[in-house]
């Protein structure tokens, strides 16, 4: 399949990445008409000619529907991969998902491996205290202590001070409320750490030591707790007991054990993170005999992002190497995101070691995403989706082929309220998808593409108001070709697409025929590197040419400007959405034209291109705001604080 990675955002989810709106990032592509005397005060701005600003300049509007048609090429598992996290290299050596956003497959194997790691760290420094060489237990039992004297609860049966020129600190053995159980007690203050150095650590250890301190093997323990603080502040705490909080630890017997690190280093958007493990330990001092029944891990960040993540066997009560698990991923957004409210994923798949994140195998994912709007059938927008790769994968890994459906329901004042879609790849290339959508006035719109296995791609599309788009895509060539024939009436008539795209660069023409017997001619060219893709061209419409460049970044924003022959210029920056659609911010001006008119705006796009926004329009010196509403065909109108409305 085509594997172009241009314009790679959520396909068919996102259908215009950029819209045929992006001309409102242009919005008020001014059109000349100079004057010596470019401010007239006291005159009022004129709505009609912000209504016929605002359509003025469309070049990158042209350039970014292009874009998205030959996007409808690509495997669609490559950009729902994306969607659902699955699509990334695994962050080897990488933080926690450090913007607080990410929250992707890898970043899943990552989390699981770093919990199991950390808890594992707090039942190796309740070995390294007890029957370790030189730990503090064997340091105490050298004292040559009789064990069988009377004690009371809260004795101290024997101290260790130390005073070294680097660090204080004691070992204690004190007993607890039930005699001859004893806590084994380390504390220590070094007095020149380093930032990633231990400054503070002290643990306690509960055990019995069945009347002997010397024979290490016919102990048996009920509890460790250790912490320790590093120079740079980073706080680690963790703590092994039996999930009865009575029982000694052994095999057969439920532990929980618990690891948190607040303010952890290297991860400076981190508050704190936590991981918690249910488990048979097996032999405490055996290192690798445990087994482990769930593991639940929560990475909090600086601004109240949070992503909690269970790991649960499928079927049995043991995860295991061959185990399949249910591993559910939930992440809640930070307060200021005022998209995005929270995830929710279920994986299948199968781990391996728990201490290694490259090993896991992803079986199927499910995500249900959750946004801060209201459907049309009253519930909040939201996204769904289903993958079932054809085999397991790994972290980073793209499916070769496989099945998936897609549900989303947007939000209710949007002129697109619900998408489906269904997809069938092998991994011999071949499949088809479909797509459908609905819309507010009950209208709705198809588009079927079929793969044949060979490197041909083949596209039929009917819109909600009748037009018709056919296209074709030769892989072993690049080539590709579009024709849209518009429905009876519609002026245009019709848009002729084609060109050449191949892995990294694309060189597209476009004409578009009007109803007078003109054409509008486009062509541009795009270049992408790993880190960004740059796209320069022009467009001439009657005597007018418009020159532009964009530049979209490897996660999907983009920013651009453009300006035209008769002086007027503008900039536009673009976020995209998680769940399809995209916000625009743009701002433009043309200080020779008449009263100086310049304008700024936000707007909210639908992925089959509709958008809903304001813009403030000044001109004269006087400023005006209007409501902006677009049509999925890109026509639209302004509406002022008054009601009154204008054609785009």
């Amino acid at each position: 399949m085509l594997r172009l990675q241009i314009m790679s955002t959520l396909f068919q989810t996102r259908i215009s990445p950029w819209p045929l709106l992006i001309f409102l990032t242009l919005a008020f592509g001014l059109t000349g008409c100079s004057t010596d005397d470019p401010v007239t005060p006291g005159i009022d701005p004129d709505p009609l000619k912000a209504a016929e600003l605002t359509g003025a300049v469309q070049g990158p509007a042209e350039i970014g529907s292009t874009m998205t048609d030959l996007d409808m090429f690509l495997s669609p598992l490559q950009s729902l991969s994306e969607d659902v996290g699955i699509g990334n290299e695994a962050p080897i050596g990488g933080g926690w998902n450090d913007d607080g956003v990410s929250y992707d497959y890898p970043n899943k194997a990552l989390m699981t491996a770093k919990a199991y790691r950390g808890v594992k760290l707090t039942n190796e420094t309740g070995i390294a205290a007890t029957v370790a060489q030189g730990s503090p237990l064997r340091q105490l039992s050298r004292l040559g202590l009789d064990m069988t004297i009377s004690k009371a609860a809260g004795d101290t049966i024997a101290v260790i001070y130390f005073d070294t020129p680097d660090s204080t600190g004691l070992y204690a053995l004190i007993e607890t409320d039930q005699v001859d159980i004893l806590r084994l007690v380390s504390q220590r203050t070094y007095h020149f750490a380093g930032l990633l150095q231990v400054a503070e650590a002290s643990s306690e250890i509960v055990l019995d030591s069945n009347g002997t301190l010397d024979i290490f093997e016919d102990d048996s323990y009920f509890s460790v707790h250790h912490e320790f603080t590093l120079g740079n502040g980073e706080h680690t705490t963790g703590n092994i007991e039996s999930e009865d909080g009575v029982s000694a630890m052994g095999p057969g017997v439920v532990v929980r054990a618990y690891h948190r690190v607040d303010d952890p280093s290297f991860h400076i958007f981190q508050e704190w993170n936590e991981a918690e493990l249910l488990l048979d330990p097996g032999e405490f001092e055996i290192d690798g005999d445990e087994i482990i029944h769930e593991l639940t891990a929560t990475v909090h960040w600086r601004n109240d992002a949070e992503h909690t993540l269970t790991v649960v066997p499928e079927a049995g009560s043991a995860i295991g190497p061959d185990t399949n698990v249910l591993i559910t991923g939930s992440f809640t957004a930070s307060p200021d995101n005022t998209w995005l409210e929270s995830t929710v994923d279920t994986l299948l798949a199968r781990l391996g070691d728990l201490e290694d994140e490259t090993d896991d195998l992803l079986l199927e994912i499910t995500r249900n995403a959750v946004f801060d709007e209201i459907a049309s059938d009253g519930g909040q927008a939201r996204n769904y989706v289903r993958l079932t790769p054809s085999e397991p994968i790994s972290p980073g890994q793209e499916p070769c082929g496989g099945t998936a459906e897609q549900e989303i329901y947007y939000p209710a004042t949007w002129w697109l309220l619900h998408l489906t879609r269904n997809i069938d790849i092998n991994c011999d290339g071949s499949g088809s998808m479909s797509v459908t959508m609905e819309f507010q006035d009950g209208s709705s719109y198809t588009r079927t593409i079929t793969w044949d296995g060979l490197g041909g791609a083949t596209l039929a599309e009917t819109r909600a108001d009748g037009t018709v788009v056919v296209g074709s895509f030769d892989e072993s060539t690049g080539a590709y070709s579009l024709v849209t024939t518009f429905s009876l009436g519609h002026d245009p008539i019709s848009r002729d697409r084609h060109g050449t795209a191949v892995e990294g660069s694309v060189e597209a023409w476009e004409t578009v025929t009007w109803q007078d017997g003109h054409d509008d001619q486009t062509y541009f060219s795009m270049t992408e590197t790993l880190s960004e893709t740059t796209v320069t061209g022009y467009r001439i419409e009657s005597d007018v040419r418009e020159d532009f460049t964009l530049t979209e970044s490897a996660n999907g924003d983009s920013n651009g400007s453009w300006s035209s022959s008769e002086g007027a210029e503008g900039q536009f920056e673009m976020e995209m959405l998680d769940g399809g659609g995209h916000r625009l911010t743009f701002s433009a001006s043309d200080l020779n034209a008449e009263g100086s008119p310049s304008m700024s705006g936000k707007i909210d796009f639908a992925p089959d291109g509709s958008g809903i926004g304001t813009i403030t329009f000044t001109q004269y010196g006087v400023s005006v705001t209007y409501d902006v509403v677009i049509g999925p065909d890109g026509t639209g109108i302004l509406t002022d604080a008054a009601g009154n409305v204008f054609p785009l």
